[in-house]
């Protein structure tokens, strides 16, 4: 359910951003080059801008999940997900799954707490170096802040980070 009205509320945005942009591109080429346009054209000019904007939201940097998962994307093929809208994770391809709870972004790293995993345990602090598609693992947050020369960071949940990435210009200006 949650799956479909994140659909049709996309689809509807879609539509209507199109027909915006697709005003604007008619109006400015009729001010640049003084041509009258009808109907017809703006219907055409919006629907390639809404088909290029259906493509954008299946791309890796325009997809930020549908339903009840939520996405950030970091690098290319490297991603923060939420489920349910609690467990948030990270996959990586040498270590497979990892929960994580609060976390930052930093340039080419995020470093965080790990989460609760009901199968297996992890060390409560983690570092992902996306560079190198690492991950390495720390026992107290002084052994983290000593060997990765950091000094005070702000661990925060899943969902600010989220608003941060996707809110903003981003809301508006993108499907």
């Amino acid at each position: 359910m949650e799956l479909l009205i994140g659909l049709i509320f996309e689809l509807f945005k879609i539509v209507i951003q199109s027909a915006i942009y697709g005003i604007i591109i008619v109006f400015v080429y009729k001010i640049l080059f003084n041509k009258t346009f009808t109907l017809k054209t703006w219907i055409l000019t919006s629907s390639i801008i809404a088909i290029a904007m259906l493509v954008l939201l299946n791309t890796h940097w325009g997809s930020h999940g549908f339903g009840d998962s939520r996405r950030i994307p970091l690098q290319f093929n490297k991603e923060i997900d939420i489920i349910n809208g609690s467990l948030a994770y990270i996959d990586i391809k040498k270590n497979g799954t990892i929960p994580i709870a609060d976390f930052t972004i930093l340039e080419n790293k995020v470093i965080g707490k790990t989460g609760i995993d009901a199968t297996q345990t992890y060390p409560p602090y983690f570092v992902w170096d996306l560079k190198n598609d690492n991950l390495t693992y720390y026992n107290s947050n002084n052994e983290l802040f000593s060997s990765e020369n950091l000094k005070k960071i702000n661990l925060e949940p899943f969902y600010k980070h989220y608003h941060k990435y996707w809110g903003g210009w981003r809301f508006w200006l993108l499907p």
